[in-house]
């Protein structure tokens, strides 16, 4: 790959983040995008995320194999992000490979390479994405999925695990915890990882007196496909057997996936006075 198409890349990239920028409904694609360019002995890499919510790595490796750069940034509140460093201190000639990772989700993982001879930036390859690109003046249209929720236990405990998974990875899921009787006797909030998948486990607390059915409600934003319920059924302050009640909602009928894994969540558990 030459310079003028090293160029040319960057220049398209450049229109495609603006394009993003100013619609908001390409904006909400998930995925993410980034491109390195060189400047002297400095070399820019800049990007943009459907996700603010997860910090970015950014791994340099020489052709050696040896990891020459190490950093993390924090994506801004429109998702861009870039990170810089200087290529001085690379001695080795040959091909450099930059890795970006934001979370453990395979849409948020990048990976190009640049060329070191004789201590300078010779060539960069062009821009990488794992989301569509629109253009300025065909904004891609906002296919919106839906919410998903699950709630399980732990038999005969106070354990209760929430898991599901959302298109909506940069918004945070209001939780609502009401008793058979209709009062409200937790709230609470969940944040999604960079992939839209969350989990979290809560317990029975002493305000939850009654038996019978608790009712959970998971909540983003007014549209009703992010909004959805699930129950649980208590007796005696546990958890008993058989009250599990997939709770989906979703566009067209398209069924999400729901993988459990470890959330960076912020529950904060309010009973009810």
């Amino acid at each position: 790959m030459d310079a003028r198409r090293s160029a040319a890349s960057a220049a398209i990239f450049a229109v495609a983040v603006a394009a993003l920028a100013a619609f908001p409904g390409a904006y909400a694609q998930q995925g993410i995008s980034m491109m390195a360019e060189a400047d002297g002995d400095r070399l820019s890499i800049s990007g943009i995320t459907a996700s603010d919510r997860t910090d970015i790595t950014i791994k340099v490796t020489a052709p050696s194999f040896n990891v020459v750069q190490l950093g993390q940034v924090s994506p801004g509140a429109d998702g861009a992000f870039s990170y810089d460093f200087n290529t001085g201190i690379l001695s080795e000639d040959g091909w450099y490979t930059i890795e970006v990772r934001q979370g453990q989700s395979d849409r948020y993982h990048l990976k190009t390479e640049f060329e070191v001879m004789g201590g300078v930036v010779t060539q960069v390859e062009e821009a990488q994405s794992t989301r569509p690109v629109t253009l300025a003046g065909t904004p891609e249209p906002r296919r919106d999925a839906g919410l998903v929720m699950m709630a399980d236990g732990v038999i005969n405990t106070k354990t209760i695990m929430i898991t599901g998974d959302t298109d909506r990875a940069n918004e945070d899921i209001a939780l609502t915890i009401t008793t058979p009787t209709g009062d409200v006797v937790d709230i609470g909030q969940i944040t999604p990882e960079a992939d839209g998948t969350f989990a979290e486990t809560i317990m029975v607390g002493d305000t939850w007196k009654e038996d019978g059915i608790y009712v959970l409600v998971g909540q983003q934003n007014q549209n009703p496909i992010y909004k959805v319920t699930t129950e649980v059924e208590i007796k005696d302050g546990l958890v008993i057997p058989e009250f599990g009640v997939i709770a989906v909602v979703v566009l067209a009928a398209a069924v999400l996936a729901v993988v459990a894994v470890t959330s960076r969540s912020r529950l904060a558990i309010a009973p009810r006075a």
